[in-house]
């Protein structure tokens, strides 16, 4: 069963081949990272969640991955933070939309893309 994102993913991949742009897809930071600690606002986010929905997410991600031939897990870019990034599941302060961009940026310069 295709799931959502796998639809939203192939509707993007069909409107570039038509359309003629490329569709690049970002899994972007969020505050349910293994790797990084979540900061002591941050702890207040995953405790509004139920159980495995980290584990959900996670599961999805792979699933996603390889269906799109721009698909980049940039969700590593504000682990060298400490201090509180994210504002709720989805979004997060100024300056880490600034690492996110650049990230972004930076994955599209390499592909010259931008």
């Amino acid at each position: 069963m295709e799931s959502v994102y796998e639809r939203n993913l192939n509707i993007a991949s069909a409107s570039a081949q038509r359309h003629g742009f490329a569709a690049h897809v970002f899994w972007q930071p969020d505050p349910f990272r293994a790797s990084r600690p979540p900061a002591s606002d941050e702890r207040g986010i995953a405790s509004r969640y139920p159980f495995g929905f980290v584990n959900s997410v996670r599961t999805v991600m792979r699933q996603v991955d390889g269906k799109v031939s721009r698909f980049d897990d940039i969700s590593d870019v504000l682990d060298s933070r400490s201090d509180s990034a994210h504002l709720d599941h989805a979004h997060v302060i100024p300056s880490a939309n600034e690492l996110i961009a650049g990230r972004i940026i930076e994955v599209l310069v390499s592909r010259r893309q931008l």
